[in-house]
């Protein structure tokens, strides 16, 4: 999925007839699209609703149409977003959303506003665990005027989608755990190492991982650069390390790390490895 750079914006509004607002101090640049919030999270007990307010802002010099709609989605263990039909996913909130309208223009220069319930069921399983769903905001594809080359003749048809990430976390499921499970050289690329590590508790974790090397011969400390890794509960996760450039032949201990903020313990594991030229 195609990412643009979101912009924050503030909230002073002023309202017009069509029921979009104009911004005042707008932040968004000109000749592009933001929406905000893009994370959203609720914590309601069985039984209870919430709402959030999704706000489009169109900076493209002329009027905009989206189709809004929800969706499923989950992180895979390379950290990747893999999309599906609602209800798909076992975790999935999204028949429990509602969205106030599933088509929306937006005038340049103002901003388009898109409200959503939640309802939880009124059963205890529905507050047994976390659950997610993505709300897509995606702009209708318009027929440009085709272009002519020598070769042939094409139509340039653009289109971007915002997905804003929608979590419900009961309020009583609050057990974080983690655990890092291998630590290994990945198999054909001899400079490239693996931490495996596994969400074990009951809420999203936000971790940040990385790699520490020590020199056996002179001590000196090399570190890669650390990476965020957010993990769903119960999602595996690979995240591959290759090491610094600067790695000289010679032998090191090598630590991979993983720390789950929040103070909790940082979960790691070291190798022996001998640095070949």
């Amino acid at each position: 999925m195609k990412q643009i750079p979101i912009f924050i914006f503030t909230t002073l509004l002023y309202f017009v007839s069509n029921g979009q607002v104009i911004l005042k101090n707008d932040l968004t640049p000109q000749g592009t699209v933001s929406v905000q919030p893009m994370k959203n999270d609720f914590h309601l007990r069985a039984g209870e609703s919430g709402d959030i307010t999704i706000y489009i802002s169109n900076k493209m010099g002329s009027k905009m149409q989206f189709n809004v709609y929800l969706g499923d989605w989950r992180r895979d263990t390379a950290g990747a977003h893999v999309y599906s039909t609602p209800g798909t996913e076992a975790r999935s909130c999204a028949a429990w959303l509602t969205i106030d309208k599933n088509f929306i223009e937006v005038d340049s220069g103002s901003i388009g506003i898109i409200h959503v319930k939640m309802q939880v069921p009124e059963t205890p399983e529905a507050a047994m665990e976390m659950k997610w769903a993505m709300l897509f905001v995606e702009t209708i594809r318009e027929s440009k005027a085709p272009i002519v080359t020598k070769e042939m003749r094409t139509e340039i048809i653009p289109s971007t989608r915002f997905g804003i990430h929608i979590y419900q976390t009961p309020p009583a499921i609050n057990q974080k755990e983690l655990k890092l499970t291998s630590f290994v050289n990945v198999t054909g690329k001899e400079n490239v190492f693996r931490i495996v590590c596994e969400n074990t508790g009951k809420v999203q974790l936000n971790c940040r991982s990385y790699i520490e090397l020590y020199s056996l011969e002179d001590g000196k400390k090399l570190t890669a650069s650390p990476v965020e890794v957010p993990l769903f509960p119960g999602q595996l996760r690979y995240i591959d390390f290759t090491l610094p450039e600067e790695t000289k032949k010679g032998k090191y201990t090598l630590v991979g790390v993983v720390d789950p903020g929040d103070e909790m313990d940082i979960e790691a594991a070291q190798l022996l490895i001998n640095v070949q030229e």
